[in-house]
């Protein structure tokens, strides 16, 4: 079924009262759930005042109903194949604090944009999940820095040499990632295998004051350690290493 074609933007309260005009019962991990509670009376009212907007935007009909489109397109959102998604948390402005989750199954993609107050709706490319992803988050110029790759035990052992060029490396590390930060994005994949989902763990993105974006995950060795990375959070590294991680999962 083919989804929506264009963007829509509706306020929160009107996607949910889509969301259960469908009977749909798990939401995106991004979007809370509703906790207000809703006498029958005033969710019938809702809903009527939701339908009229989305027959305004063309996703309602005039007897409001949902379109095909558009209930196809809560329906990917509700179970995706695979999907990418991501936090926001601002240090200093919580009132920008929002969400984003991108979700693809066959040929149909789609891309949610949330805060506190609105839901917005895009259709994207389904091979381009974490571009898709990675073009939604807030602008934040890329720090320009050389890659650091420590084995974690170097962050965790208080025993290891100090004066070692690892050791100086951990110190590199633990003075980025204590540096005044203005946002933090916590970015993860996730695929379905039947009714279960697999989620990644984080990809941990710091928006730092002074030295500018900055990557950082921990990643498997060869040896059966764990390493952690730091590296400029440009949009190549930011889009690689979520693919790397999808397709890890798959």
């Amino acid at each position: 079924m083919t989804i929506i074609d264009r963007p829509v933007r509706m306020p929160r309260p009107a996607f949910f009262a889509a969301w259960n005009y469908t009977g749909l019962t798990s939401l995106p991990v991004v979007v809370t759930p509703e906790h207000a509670y809703l006498t029958a009376e005033f969710a019938a009212e809702r809903e009527r005042r939701a339908m009229d907007r989305f027959a305004a935007l063309g996703l309602a009909t005039p007897d409001r109903r949902l379109t095909p489109q558009f209930r196809a397109t809560l329906e990917l959102l509700a179970a995706p194949a695979r999907e990418c998604y991501s936090w926001a948390a601002f240090t200093h402005r919580p009132h920008d604090d929002g969400a984003f989750f991108v979700a693809t199954a066959g040929r149909d993609a789609v891309r949610l944009i949330t805060d506190h107050q609105s839901i917005q709706l895009d259709p994207v490319p389904p091979r381009n999940l974490a571009t898709a992803l990675v073009e939604a988050l807030p602008e934040h110029p890329p720090a320009r820095m050389t890659t650091l790759r420590i084995p974690t035990t170097y962050l965790e052992d208080t025993d290891a040499d100090p004066l070692s060029e690892m050791s100086g490396h951990a110190d590199d590390l633990r003075h980025i990632l204590r540096a005044e930060r203005t946002a933090v994005h916590k970015l993860h994949a996730a695929v379905g295998h039947g009714a279960d989902r697999v989620h990644s763990t984080a990809l941990t993105v710091y928006d730092l004051t002074r030295t500018g974006r900055v990557l950082a995950f921990t990643s498997d060795t060869p040896y059966g350690g764990l390493e952690a990375t730091v590296c400029s959070g440009n949009r190549t590294n930011l889009v690689d290493a979520l693919n790397l991680t999808l397709n890890g999962l798959a």
